[in-house]
């Protein structure tokens, strides 16, 4: 999995390409950690380009989620999700969880 970063002013996109799994969902963490530590507040991941995902990776996003709300007064949004991944959250809930939008333009426009 690649993580690409996009600063839309306030707004820093995470675009992920390829698999997010138990093997590559540090990558994840790690760019989040990093624009948080930079002062990113509000947080987009572009799922897009994903063609996998485990439940790791949707433990992962979910607990990302929560550290930006709780910890940091901040919020992260999806957008993007492939019909497979979008069903996916459906069936386990995560659609009541996260704001998700059908792309990137509408994401970051949600913060505005």
């Amino acid at each position: 999995m690649n993580v690409l970063v996009d600063r839309r002013g306030a707004v820093t996109v995470l675009a992920l390409r390829g698999e997010v799994d138990a093997g590559t969902v540090s990558r994840l963490r790690r760019a989040v950690a990093a624009e948080v530590e930079a002062g990113a507040r509000q947080l987009v991941v572009d799922l897009t380009d994903v063609g996998f995902m485990d439940s790791t990776a949707l433990a992962a996003l979910l607990g990302l989620q929560n550290d930006m709300r709780l910890d940091h007064g901040g919020d992260l949004r999806l957008c993007g999700p492939p019909p497979q991944l979008r069903q996916v959250l459906a069936l386990t809930r995560l659609e009541d969880v996260f704001a998700i939008f059908p792309h990137r333009a509408a994401a970051v426009a949600s913060y505005l």
